[in-house]
């Protein structure tokens, strides 16, 4: 399956200087994910990112803490951006990219866009992946701008939606790797075609 992409906006009721301004230090705007712990990066270099530096961010998934590394692909006036991936040699279940940015609406609001693009590796993911991104991955890009909201006191202009009952349960299982005690992708390569290609006489009944 290919990369999908979402993008979730809100206006928020604060000027779009002062929101940038707690934007462009990247250990904020790298943990405002609801799944990001803390960043590795020096306080310069935090303040002042350049493209190209790469960030460790540690993460904790349903319990799983590990470490993935953020390349800045973007940062300019009012806009970041980054690449996420596993350490070298370690396999990358869910490689992919995020950025937000901040235009203008009038001199006492801003328009908050942030965006997700990526693709899952695993068998099961893979194949559940659209699920994924509109029980997981929307909600959870609601409640990083819900976070940015709060933390610069601004109100959203629209409410964050509950996050769907088995969210959780449809994340874990993306991560599984066995399916009834066999490797998940030989699982599914046993399975046989839902409607066979059978040919059918109609005059024998």
């Amino acid at each position: 399956m290919s990369q999908l992409y979402l993008e979730r906006h809100v206006e928020l009721n604060r000027p779009r200087d002062q929101v940038w301004d707690y934007m462009s230090d990247i250990r904020r705007a790298m943990t405002l994910d609801q799944f990001h712990v803390s960043i590795d990066c020096n306080p310069t270099d935090a303040a002042n990112p350049k493209t190209g530096l790469v960030v460790p961010i540690l993460h904790e998934i349903l319990g799983w803490e590990h470490t993935r590394l953020a390349r800045i692909t973007k940062y300019a006036d009012y806009e970041v951006g980054w690449g996420e991936s596993t350490p070298k040699g370690e396999y990358d279940p869910f490689p992919h990219s995020e950025g937000w940015k901040i235009q203008e609406v009038d001199s006492a609001s801003c328009l908050v866009t942030l965006w997700m693009k990526g693709q899952w590796r695993t068998p099961i993911g893979s194949r559940i992946q659209p699920y994924l991104w509109s029980t997981v991955i929307a909600p959870n890009l609601d409640r990083d701008v819900s976070d940015l909201a709060q933390a610069v006191g601004a109100d959203m202009s629209r409410a964050v939606d509950p996050v769907p009952d088995g969210a959780g349960e449809l994340l874990s299982l993306a991560f599984a790797q066995t399916i009834d005690g066999m490797p998940a992708q030989e699982f599914f390569d046993r399975v046989p075609p839902l409607y066979p290609d059978r040919k059918h006489d109609p005059s024998s009944g």
